[in-house]
């Protein structure tokens, strides 16, 4: 895994930077027109739907809070512990207790997840500024969370062992649990984003098995890789004369020049290779007459669950079925080994692309909303690959969809969702609302979600996290001056401990 990371970090460096990362069509767009117009009138009878349907569901806030945060570690957390279970005042904790880490006035959260047949709840806090971001889980039986938490503490206490010393890590609830209705206008976005994306499809079957999508897998071929080897033999693609993995571990630095000579040769050679693929590929088919038999052969197999791959599915949907295709890629969970490996962002916008030509639409808006989000299965994931993926907003914009009730939608935090409610990026939408046709509308929304106080907190939180991040991306530097100011306006309308957070 880890020279394969190496490797695509060097071949990128081989490739012409300007490169998109999608193919674009004449429109500008990664769906071609007859695709967007198929797309289009779906969203006419969806959006006729949501007239029509029952869009009067009152939707929960998620429960919150003002609290604290103590943690205490050494000889003194037992005798912190015993305070703690006598219900000691938090004042009287501070002052007994100096060399505790105190991080007071925070927004904590409450919510239950189930967990291995086990009902779990959480209670953590919100990070703002540099405070905030701790969590306890707790059996949801555990008499601690019993109504009402107000001036109570919710701790867990951990003995020593051979790599720590004892230590209590506590909650101290300041005002009580609670929740509160979304205002008619908030629940009818998240209604809005449910009828738009179907709740009860999924982009990968949730049996489809795991794989890098590797042509030199130690897995026994499958009919799929064989077919895709007849092909390249048949052709006589390059092979490379060094070897990746000699390349990584030499430390002899005339080998490695010498090594990425020959790669920069063999890139380019399979490169024009690549060019030619397809047109050779359709030669091929016509003169050997094999071609055909070995294609469905190969798809048979694949759809009893022996294997495919990538170049395999797009021989089968350019020679067989479109739609063969789509459901032998909803099969497959491609992983990324590293931040610089695309190939789970293609897999998303093949599936895309593949559900908008086949007007499969509950699995084009996942699909595109996944890419948009970067929603990728990743062994690892630095930041310093974020940039280069974008987020194709304008995709979504052309199909004549309330484009910001759906944002706002998959972007508010409820208690009763939906089940497989579609649940934004903040920051991922934040940098898509820049790319956005409409700039102003997206930022005059948010600022006015941030100073609704009919709002509960924590979605105002995640709205001024969405306009952070979308001022962060903008370009236009005298805009990002400008929005600084009304966001800061918008701020002073938060509760004090809130606020104070926020620089």
């Amino acid at each position: 895994m880890k020279t394969l990371c190496f490797f695509l970090a060097l071949l990128l460096g081989f490739v012409a930077s300007a490169q998109s990362e999608f193919p674009v069509h004449d429109n500008g767009l990664i769906y071609s027109d007859v695709a967007v117009s198929k797309l289009k009138h779906i969203v006419d009878s969806l959006n006729l739907k949501f007239k029509v349907c029952e869009t009067n569901k009152a939707f929960i806030s998620v429960k919150q809070a003002r609290g604290h945060h103590v943690t205490l570690e050494g000889k003194r957390a037992k005798e912190a512990l015993k305070d703690i279970e006598a219900g000691m005042s938090f004042e009287k904790f501070k002052a007994k207790y100096p060399r505790a880490i105190v991080d007071e006035d925070l927004l904590l959260l409450q919510s239950t997840q189930d967990r291995r047949q086990e009902n779990i709840t959480i209670i953590s806090a919100v990070e703002i500024g540099e405070a905030g971001g701790q969590r306890l889980e707790f059996d949801s039986a555990d008499p601690k969370l019993k109504s009402p938490l107000r001036a109570k503490w919710l701790f867990k206490f951990y003995e020593k062992d051979n790599y720590s010393a004892e230590s209590i890590e506590a909650f101290y609830v300041v005002d009580d649990f609670s929740s509160r209705k979304l205002p008619e206008k908030y629940s009818r976005m998240i209604s809005y984003s449910d009828c738009l994306i179907d709740t009860t499809s999924h982009v990968i079957y949730r049996n489809a098995s795991s794989n890098f999508d590797f042509i030199d897998s130690d897995d026994k071929p499958s009919q799929a890789r064989n077919f895709v080897e007849y092909i390249h033999k048949t052709l006589k693609r390059p092979t490379p004369d060094f070897d990746y993995n000699t390349y990584y571990e030499t430390t002899n630095e005339k080998l490695k020049a010498k090594m990425e000579k020959q790669m920069r040769v063999f890139d380019k050679r399979d490169s024009l290779y690549l060019v030619k693929l397809e047109t050779r590929v359709d030669s091929l088919k016509r003169v050997d007459s094999s071609f055909t038999r070995r294609l469905f052969e190969a798809l048979s197999d694949a759809k009893n669950n022996n294997g495919s791959e990538g170049e395999f599915e797009d021989y089968v949907a350019k020679y067989i079925s479109k739609s063969d295709a789509l459901e032998l890629k909803r099969h497959r969970i491609v992983t990324g080994g590293c931040s610089m490996d695309s190939r789970p962002r293609e897999h998303a916008q093949q599936i895309a692309l593949l559900a908008a030509e086949t007007t499969k639409w509950e699995i084009f808006l996942r699909a595109h909303l996944d890419i948009m989000n970067d929603r990728m299965d990743c062994v690892s994931d630095g930041s310093y690959a974020w940039q280069s993926r974008k987020t194709y907003i304008k995709e979504i914009e052309v199909l004549d969809v309330n484009v910001p009730d759906l944002i706002f939608g998959i972007s508010l935090r409820t208690q009763n969702a939906a089940d497989n409610h579609y649940y934004s990026s903040i920051g991922r939408t934040g940098r898509a609302l820049s790319e956005s046709a409409d700039l102003e509308l997206f930022q005059s929304r948010m600022l006015e979600m941030i100073s609704d106080a009919t709002l509960d907190d924590f979605n105002r939180v995640l709205v001024y996290f969405m306009f952070d991040h979308y001022n962060y991306n903008l370009t236009d530097k005298q805009q990002q001056t400008a929005n600084a100011s009304r966001l800061k306006t918008a701020v002073a309308t938060f509760p004090q401990y809130i606020a104070s957070r926020i620089k």
